[in-house]
């Protein structure tokens, strides 16, 4: 059973090219194939083309006249798939190609075809990988009638972020007919929309010990494998004691930016890292450690970004040191848009968690606060604390941000005009 669609061109030197697409059925849906007019002889006699029966060859077309008897073709096909993929992943796998095509009508048959793809390798974590390349590029596909340029689409092109599958879809343009093709129209699909500073202030005074302290770094690490380094999060880790008064916040020798934000872009150098921070002693100097973590969020270069989320994450386990400056700088880091949640182990006071994060509900009833009765516990709240992190971000309870691009599909139709193009 044959379904046709066919197209025509313009005059070239007394031919008239018709361009027809053949779906064809035999027990499932093969190929789209394209054939040209006279007796319709196929030109899918190439053999990357022939390669995969599913690859739906044809599906979108653009001609583009050239010489006299001969025309050049860019021809879409968006399932076809990597080499050696196996016919169970075929669907998921499907990336699509677009191919290049010279049709000489001054021989029978005459048509050498060859791949024209941008160029999208990029690197991307083993999780991700299936989802990004269900990208269905040449799922439509035009160009200019009276130059060289065209326009391809990939509108299935997804990004698996953290918090949800984006589809923003990716177009490319090509001045040259698809010798070359320039980078993403819009090139949403490296954004996940949503990113996020999230920064440890951690209680390294003398009444935690070595042992509990060794605990805390097992219990960051464990909040920290939740985010995506490389794509999502950048996770910094401030340690905290003593409070030296002849010393600027940034060089305190027990106010210390053990890990800075963004260091690391994965979890398995974020953890080494982290197990190697040395445990201070001393005293609880909470509010001065409070000001250098908010100067290390400032120095992020996404501390401005609408998008970007910042959250500081305080645990301690007693009374802080000068506790009335705790109101003005904990007030100070909020109207920066920083999100604090205290966590208070043993013999914390509630009423500084409290002023800490802004908030006056107990702690049974309070979002932004959690406490402890010892460090054993910490593992208890990874993922409640994981999960409200998330909640902040996207569009979630506490921030209004959205990304109107992640679902876009950008380029499921295309259209080009010689002063502009529609997606």
């Amino acid at each position: 059973m044959f379904h046709w669609i066919c197209r025509r061109t313009e005059s070239i030197s007394g031919f008239v090219l018709f361009v027809c697409c053949s779906l064809i059925y035999e027990k499932t849906c093969n190929a789209f194939s394209i054939e040209k007019s006279a007796n319709f002889s196929l030109i899918t006699n190439n053999s990357e083309i022939t390669s995969s029966s599913n690859n739906y060859f044809g599906y979108s077309f653009y001609v583009k006249p050239l010489l006299a008897g001969q025309a050049t073709l860019l021809i879409g096909s968006p399932k076809s798939i990597k080499t050696n993929t196996t016919a169970l992943n075929q669907e998921i796998s499907a990336r699509g190609d677009v191919k290049k095509c010279v049709l000489d009508l001054t021989k029978e048959p005459d048509v050498t075809c060859s791949s024209s793809s941008p160029n999208r390798e990029r690197e991307i974590s083993d999780d991700s990988s299936i989802l990004v390349e269900r990208d269905a590029l040449g799922l439509t596909l035009t160009g200019s009638a009276v130059n060289t340029t065209a326009v391809i689409c990939a509108p299935l092109r997804g990004l698996d972020c953290t918090l949800k599958h984006n589809s923003p879809g990716a177009c490319y343009i090509s001045s040259d007919f698809g010798q070359t093709w320039s980078t993403d129209l819009y090139g949403p699909e490296s954004d996940c929309g949503a990113t996020l500073d999230l920064m440890f202030l951690l209680d390294g005074s003398a009444s935690v010990g070595n042992t509990n302290f060794n605990r805390i770094k097992s219990w960051v690490n464990s909040v920290a494998l939740h985010f995506d380094m490389k794509n999502f999060a950048n996770i910094g880790v401030v340690q905290y004691s003593h409070y030296d008064a002849q010393y600027s916040l940034q060089n305190q020798p027990y106010i210390v930016t053990e890990i800075s934000l963004g260091q690391y872009d994965n979890y398995e150098d974020f953890r080494i890292a982290m197990n190697n921070v040395q445990y201070q002693g001393f005293t609880t100097f909470t509010a001065q450690a409070i000001s250098k973590t908010t100067l290390d969020f400032e120095a992020s270069p996404r501390f401005n970004e609408v998008m970007n989320t910042k959250v500081l994450v305080l645990l301690t386990d007693g009374r802080s040191s000068q506790a009335e400056l705790l109101q003005g700088v904990s007030t100070d880091a909020r109207s920066k848009g920083i999100i604090i949640y205290a966590i208070g182990v043993d013999n914390y006071a509630v009423s500084e968690l409290q002023t800490i994060t802004g908030t006056t509900a107990n702690v049974a009833n309070n979002d932004l606060i959690y406490g402890l009765n010892g460090f054993t516990d910490l593992s208890s709240i990874v993922d409640p604390l994981q999960q409200s992190i998330v909640s902040n971000i996207d569009g979630g309870v506490t921030t209004n941000n959205t990304n109107p691009l992640s679902q876009a599909e950008s380029g499921m139709s295309v259209t080009y005009l010689d002063v502009s193009f529609i997606l």
